[in-house]
């Protein structure tokens, strides 16, 4: 029988847990890595948000000092987590200083501030596997900058009085135009566009309409009269109550109706972007758009003379009997001389500087302007009134300021600028 011997094995002491503890620290070192130092960069996030954050609250509230502005600084901060808990701001990482746009540089300056910088920090936060290696706990801070946006703002005032006289486009834009040449030819067209762009109004000078013009008006002189006039278009039965007009109807009705079917029937139209909206049936915006129409509409005499003698007395003007109407009154175009002339023999208005007998001196005149003298003097029996064709003036109890009242145009400084007449009974942007 064959004996089998046994080979003899080497002794094994456990070299491979040396191994294993050196590949352990390696591994630690790289889970360190990862994990702590992607923690760290999580955390530096947190901070950086909420420094954004109470950076913009604190520069919002600077205009109401700087106590407050560091309040909402603070509170701010506080609302947000780093690191699992709320952040706090310590009042010494607050700086209130100055922001050089062009060095996008930071200066702390107490005394001229138009800037704010936050320092959001994160103290002795422990490291998860860094320990593994001796580093036992981080410190960690970000800082935002937040600065006022200043504007420019321009007070103009108009020590005119009027607040109208240069700023008319219906005849400043040509008398701006006229005054210069070369590049700047048309700058009174280009600075109205500019006003339009700003204002979302379109084109310039935009779509304009004479009143009632959808109802079939024609006439520039008498549109309004004729829109509301006895068993006119408004009285017919297919128009809206708000706007029917009845032949019993007083003349502050008449109007009252007539404005309110042109704010929603053509200022709605024309002047969508118009504020405050054109809407009759808003009383506060009714109210602002019976200027507007007041601003716009020239008052018209409608119905029969009555030439009885005017009473005697008042200041100026002729005792002679009053002389007939002008014997050939334009039937479209006013001519206001021959109103003023007429007017003033009839003892109308007190006095009238000069003999207004042409256009030579109507600007003396036109400082005597009231109601009653816009309208062109003829007769115009076809326009009746509550079943009669007396004499009366339409609109009623009218605004006396007018697209061609008080200075306008401005003849002082624009000699040669003339009365928007033609704009007269038009509605529109311009």
């Amino acid at each position: 029988m064959q004996s089998i011997s046994r080979i003899p094995v080497p002794s094994r002491r456990g070299a491979i847990l040396v191994l294993a503890a050196l590949l352990l620290i390696v591994i630690f070192a790289f889970t360190a890595f990862v994990v702590d130092a992607g923690y760290m960069s999580f955390t530096a996030t947190q901070l950086q948000n909420a420094a954004d954050a109470a950076a913009l609250a604190g520069i919002l509230s600077l205009p109401q000092g700087k106590p407050a502005s560091i309040a909402d600084i603070q509170s701010t901060a506080f609302q947000n987590n780093a690191g699992g808990a709320p952040i706090s701001i310590a009042t010494s990482d607050i700086e209130f200083g100055k922001f050089d746009v062009t060095t996008r540089t930071f200066f702390p300056n107490d005394a001229l501030t138009n800037a704010i910088r936050v320092t959001a920090r994160l103290h002795d936060q422990p490291y998860l596997f860094a320990p593994v290696m001796g580093f036992q706990k981080y410190t960690q801070s970000r800082s935002a900058v937040a600065m006022l946006n200043p504007r420019d703002i321009a007070f103009v005032v108009d020590l005119s009085g009027s607040m109208n006289d240069d700023t008319e486009p219906a005849w400043a834009t040509d008398a701006i135009n006229s005054q210069f040449g070369g590049s700047n030819a048309g700058l009174g067209n280009a600075k109205a566009q500019t006003l339009y762009n700003d204002f979302g109004f379109g084109s310039f000078p935009g779509a304009h309409e004479l009143v009632g013009q959808p109802l079939g008006m024609t006439d520039a002189h008498y549109a309004f009269a004729v829109m509301t006039q006895d068993d006119g278009v408004l009285t017919n039965a297919t128009i809206p109550a708000a706007y029917r007009i009845v032949n019993t109807d007083s003349e502050a009705v008449r109007k009252q109706k007539g404005y309110r079917w042109i704010i929603d029937n053509q200022l709605a139209r024309l002047m969508p972007n118009a504020k405050p909206s054109p809407i009759s049936s808003n009383p506060d915006n009714y109210a602002y758009w019976e200027k507007y129409l007041d601003y716009v509409l020239v008052q018209c005499w409608v119905g029969e003379f009555d030439d009885t003698p005017a009473p005697s007395g008042g200041g100026g003007g002729s005792s002679e009997p009053p002389p007939p109407p002008p014997p050939s009154a334009p039937s479209g175009a006013i001519t206001p001389f021959r109103w003023f002339e007429y007017a003033e023999r009839r003892k109308m208005f007190p006095r009238v500087i000069g003999a207004v007998t042409d256009a030579s001196n109507l600007g003396a005149a036109r400082l005597l302007l009231t109601p009653h003298t816009l309208g062109a003097i003829q007769q115009t029996p076809g326009i009746p009134r509550r079943g009669s064709n007396a004499g009366i003036y339409v609109p009623d109890s009218k605004d006396f300021d007018t697209i061609v009242g008080f200075k306008n145009p401005n003849d002082s400084i624009y000699s040669g600028a003339s009365a928007p007449w033609a704009w007269t009974n038009r509605v529109g942007y311009i």
